[in-house]
């Protein structure tokens, strides 16, 4: 009976341990001037500059972290984020926002590719755009519409010159609908 109790008291207890995400530290000169979305991964929101949104870029909101599902999820059931997969809402999109530490030119580089490639749907719109002193920029950085029947990553590369507290948005538009959308979004920010 007592062994009950104790895995009782074990199970939750391990499985909210594997998704928390806990902040690593270095010293490394290039770990300081390179972000990673998928290293960073974390369940709080401004880690190593990373937040996690939804809804659309005039007014993105932050989404809550689910720690029994590892997941950040919107207020749209189906916007939500995982490390390896991103996806958008009924009537929302979802944006992973890079603040800027400091001031410096970025170079970005990533890659977008539907998982698993082979589902239906209408694909998604992605675009990145930035939030230059408090000003939404109207030009995209980079923008694709990852088909349905896309199987191969789409690859950008762009530089951008940011001052701190500058926002990097990118986001994942539903196209005309939802369906099938799931996407991983892998992205590396380096300060030159």
């Amino acid at each position: 009976m007592k062994k009950r109790r104790l895995l009782l008291f074990l199970i939750p207890l391990l499985l909210l341990c594997s998704c928390e995400r806990k902040p690593e530290t270095s010293t490394r000169e290039e770990d300081l001037n390179t972000y990673s979305f998928v290293r960073d991964f974390s369940n709080m929101h401004g880690y190593r500059g990373w937040s996690y949104c939804y809804g659309d870029v005039e007014e993105p909101k932050k989404m809550t972290y689910d720690l029994e599902l590892c997941v950040w999820r919107g207020r749209d059931f189906y916007a939500y984020m995982k490390i390896n997969e991103q996806h958008p809402g009924n009537n929302s999109e979802t944006i992973i926002a890079f603040t800027a530490p400091k001031a410096g030119t970025v170079s970005v580089t990533g890659s977008i590719i539907r998982c698993p490639a082979q589902w239906s749907g209408d694909g998604v719109f992605f675009y990145v755009v930035a939030l230059i002193n408090e000003k939404l920029e109207d030009d995209y950085l980079t923008s694709t519409i990852v088909g349905e029947l896309q199987e191969e990553a789409f690859e950008y590369t762009f530089t951008k010159k940011l001052s701190a507290n500058d926002t990097l948005y990118f986001v994942i538009n539903p196209n005309k609908d939802n369906s099938h959308d799931q996407v991983r979004n892998d992205i590396v920010i380096e300060f030159q």
